[in-house]
């Protein structure tokens, strides 16, 4: 048995099994299943496409991006809005490890010197930067510091495990 839910273009399909969210463009294979631990809100993300007034280069953090930190946890970040260079929002969302449970926050951010960051928690910093079509991302906390190279997704197909 599978339920559907159309929210905007995204689509959410909930089975037996567990469930996938699919989107519109591809840069994973159709033929591929994106499988994470770091799990996603429900009502499925909404991205929402940046007016003309924000930047180009701005605009490129628009959307969704996965990675794993320190190639160990996996991380996914999906820019839902840019209202201004001030005001970011974005569901920053994270897998098991490093003593940490999968989760997941909605978070406000700005952009610093065309850098995107975000305070998910006091006393820590993430910043992320374009680089090659790549976003680069550093996790800065007090004793902590862990980077990841994330990959655009357009959410074709992500399975939570």
């Amino acid at each position: 048995m599978k339920e559907l839910l159309v929210v905007g273009c995204w689509l959410l399909v909930v089975s037996l099994t567990g469930c996938a969210i699919v989107g519109t463009g591809a840069t994973v294979g159709t033929d591929t299943l994106l499988k994470t631990d770091a799990p996603l809100p429900q009502p499925p993300i909404a991205v929402i496409q940046p007016g003309p007034e924000i930047p180009p280069q701005l605009a490129a953090f628009s959307g969704a991006w996965f990675g794993r930190w320190d190639y160990q946890m996996d991380h996914l970040l999906a820019v839902e809005q840019i209202e201004s260079p001030e005001k970011i929002i974005a569901v920053y969302s994270f897998g098991k490890g490093f003593g940490f449970h999968p989760g997941w926050y909605r978070v406000t951010g700005r952009f610093v010197e065309n850098k995107l960051q975000f305070q998910p928690w006091p006393e820590t910093t993430v910043t992320y930067e374009i680089h090659k079509g790549t976003l680069k991302a550093v996790y800065q906390g007090n004793r902590t510091r862990s980077e990841v190279n994330m990959r655009r997704i357009d959410l074709n197909l992500i399975s939570i495990r």
